[in-house]
């Protein structure tokens, strides 16, 4: 998954995975044990699908790799402070046993991230608002950025490490600290998408209040429906993308964790994933193995939220590298449509009365 899925589940249907499911790329269909390995031979033979009408229309392509984070922050003190910092860097070289992350002197807490210049934005947009970033070389891929404010980031970690269920050590695509919401998939046959199991302490996406804002602004906010409105009425027949089921990931730099390359399961992790970046900064790099290209590194700021459809969601793998995580921490949520439609919740502003869908 981007971000990493918290228990490598993943799935189609609340049934056993016996029915036959059409493939996102051509529409034939397949069962769904078949499907990966369709796909790879599917997309490549594909013709290149033409922009749908009303989609953004592309502002530029990621070219650099971020600068260090710290590096960013140092060059904005005063130049007294910045001196006084290399020289006391200076008297107390590392030792050779010392890691990377040790020798930056890394924080542990995600607030303490916070404290860092909020409006810096490697790839030089600068401090923008709400705006939706597109890659010419990677279609379906969008990144709204400042999805959330400051004061809703720093409330969303505040929870994130504060409540239940618990942080727990995730080695699905690589290791990191991760926590989930919402339905169940499995990957493994027979694959299936089950209901949370209250008596567990599983709780459905709407029973989790610290992510009504997020969920609330991702299905009915106008930023996104205008951008996915496309994808989801020629895949879904509807216009919102309602996630059903989420994972949290806190990235310890120090700790030695990182994304390894994969692609979320293509037939049973929905047609979209929305991923939120909080605290740290770190950059994604998109490869591909059908001869398109190099990788294509992709700048996810704090307070930033992913969009990854289209060729991006089934034709790109993607990774974080431990040397693009530019503090000691890092979290993301990352939110996804599982199942059959029988899964699917409404959209949280449907059943708010004083604030219905407009």
């Amino acid at each position: 998954p981007v971000g990493g899925g918290a228990d490598g589940l993943s799935s189609g249907g609340s049934g056993g995975g016996s029915a036959f499911v059409p493939c996102p790329s051509c529409g034939k269909h397949f069962h769904p044990s078949l499907m990966n390995n369709h796909l790879d031979k599917c997309l490549q033979e594909s013709p290149e699908p033409e922009a749908p009408a009303g989609m953004p229309l592309p502002l530029q392509e990621h070219r650099a790799p971020a600068p260090p984070f710290r590096a960013a922050a140092a060059a904005m003190e005063p130049p007294a402070a910045a001196a006084a910092a290399t020289s006391a860097a200076a008297a107390t070289p590392p030792s050779s046993s010392t890691s990377l992350a040790a020798a930056e002197a890394p924080v542990r807490s995600a607030l303490s991230v916070l404290r860092a210049p909020p409006s810096y934005m490697p790839s030089g947009l600068g401090p923008v608002s709400r705006r939706v970033e597109t890659f010419d070389r990677l279609p379906g891929l969008y990144i709204i950025h400042n999805f959330i404010d400051e004061a809703e980031e720093r409330a969303l970690i505040e929870a994130l490490d504060g409540k239940a269920p618990d942080w727990k050590l995730s080695r699905w695509n690589g290791e990191c600290m991760s926590k989930k919401w919402g339905v169940h998939v499995h990957v493994q046959e027979p694959r299936s998408v089950t209901k949370p199991d209250p008596a567990k302490g599983e709780q459905r996406m709407d029973e989790v209040g610290y992510l009504h804002t997020v969920l609330e602004r991702i299905s009915c906010g106008p930023d996104v429906v205008r951008t996915l409105e496309p994808v989801m009425k020629r895949l879904e027949g509807k216009p919102r993308f309602v996630p059903n089921e989420a994972n949290a990931n806190k990235y310890i730099k120090s700790e030695g964790h990182l994304l390894q390359p994969h692609y979320d399961d293509r037939q049973l992790s929905g047609p979209v994933l929305a991923n939120l970046s909080l605290a740290g900064f770190a950059v994604m790099t998109y490869d591909n193995t059908t001869g398109k290209g190099p990788p294509v590194r992709v700048d996810l700021p704090p307070r930033a939220l992913q969009l990854v459809t289209g060729e991006a969601r089934y034709e790109w793998r993607h990774a974080i590298r431990l040397e693009d995580l530019s503090a000691d921490v890092r979290l993301s949520i990352t939110f996804r449509m599982s199942g059959g439609h029988e899964l699917r919740p409404k959209p949280i502003c449907e059943t708010r009365e004083d604030r219905p869908c407009g």
